[in-house]
């Protein structure tokens, strides 16, 4: 192992920040002041091969600070609000699906009076 290696380990350092854009840069423009501009950052992310692991990342872990795979703080917690809801829409979905084909499989067993 590597000086690196043992100090990613040591510090949580995510898997994929070796092959981050942002790796070596200004981390100031990740971090910026309430208010500041994150355009420097959220291109520098544009243009990352493992954005999509640093977002999933940040949004998991609900990191509350910095741009992390191109979205600020406000952005990850939309991010999250929209997977909840599509969460209930699918449990509600599924208990619908169930309800109704339950009683279809009823109406199906009901006897009709000869019809």
């Amino acid at each position: 192992m590597d000086l690196h290696t043992d100090l990613a380990d040591l510090l949580a350092v995510p898997s994929f920040y070796k092959d981050a854009n942002c790796r070596g840069t200004n981390q100031d423009d990740f971090f910026p002041e309430r208010g500041s501009s994150t355009v420097i950052a959220k291109k520098i992310c544009s243009e990352c091969k493992v954005q999509k692991q640093c977002l999933e990342y940040a949004v998991e872990r609900k990191e509350r600070f910095g741009i992390w795979g191109g979205k600020s703080e406000r952005e990850r917690r939309a991010i999250r609000r929209e997977r909840r809801n599509s969460e209930k829409k699918a449990k509600w979905l599924y208990i619908c699906l169930l309800y109704t084909s339950d009683a279809a499989d009823e109406e199906d067993s009901v006897d009709l009076g000869g019809r």
